[in-house]
């Protein structure tokens, strides 16, 4: 996996940052054969900033933005094996449970968030906050989609399935079509929808002993990726943290 970073401080107190990944890119001289055709692009983008404005009463005002897409093959390889995954099992449902190395949001992702909030140094602090993920049909369980092969009759092993190369290779799709899949660049599928609009606080009755609450209200279009399938709920969180030491 390649990365390249970069921060910027155009005044005092804004910071501007973008982040490149990428797990595979295919160059111009690769793409004019139909296997090079069908090796999808892997990478993403992430940028945003944070302004802080001090408050004559030892506070200050934070705003940020951030932004991050991921094309639809990121962290996606040949084989769930050399994908950029953790697979762990979870002995109460049997069941492996896959979770991505990198966003928690794994490819074929578009988010964009926006936070407003104050914070008085020990004392409180209060956050307002809207974040948009829109998500395409690409997750973990599609790594782990396998089919026989359609070209040798005889060979009764499960290869994986949802690589456009592997797919074309295994008989299942035509170059055509294994070229479109591995050429696309926005979301697949049925795109869902999420929105989340939160606030949160923290309160510090003492230097080692603060309580924290957050609300959230989250609305649904496309949820599951059903068309038309609208869901909404509201989730409420509270902590509090004792520091001995």
């Amino acid at each position: 996996m390649f990365t390249d970073f970069m921060d910027y401080y155009p005044i005092k107190n804004l910071r501007i940052y973008a982040l490149w990944a990428n797990t595979e890119l295919q160059t111009p001289s690769e793409l004019t054969s139909t296997y090079g055709k069908l090796l999808p692009d892997g990478y993403s983008w992430q940028g945003g900033f944070e302004y802080s404005i001090p408050s004559k009463d030892l506070g200050f005002f934070n705003i940020n933005s951030e932004f991050l897409y991921a094309c639809p093959f990121l962290y996606i390889k040949q084989s769930p094996d050399w994908s950029m995954v953790k697979i762990r099992e979870d002995f109460k449902r049997e069941k492996d449970v896959i979770t991505w190395i990198g966003t928690p949001f794994g490819p074929d992702t578009f988010a964009f968030n926006f936070n407003v909030g104050y914070n008085k140094t020990q004392n409180w602090s209060v956050n307002l906050g809207y974040l948009l993920t829109l998500k395409g049909e690409i997750n973990t369980d599609t790594i782990l989609q396998t089919a026989k092969s359609k070209v040798d009759s005889d060979d009764d092993t499960e290869y994986p399935s949802y690589y456009p190369l592997v797919a074309q290779l295994l008989g299942l799709i035509s170059a055509e079509d294994g070229i479109e899949i591995a050429r696309q660049k926005w979301l697949s599928g049925t795109i869902q929808y999420r929105n989340d609009i939160s606030i949160s606080g923290e309160y510090y009755f003492s230097s080692f002993f603060k309580v924290a609450a957050q609300g959230t209200y989250s609305f649904v279009f496309n949820n599951k990726h059903a068309e038309g399938n609208f869901q909404q709920g509201v989730e409420l969180k509270l902590s509090c943290t004792c520091q001995l030491f």
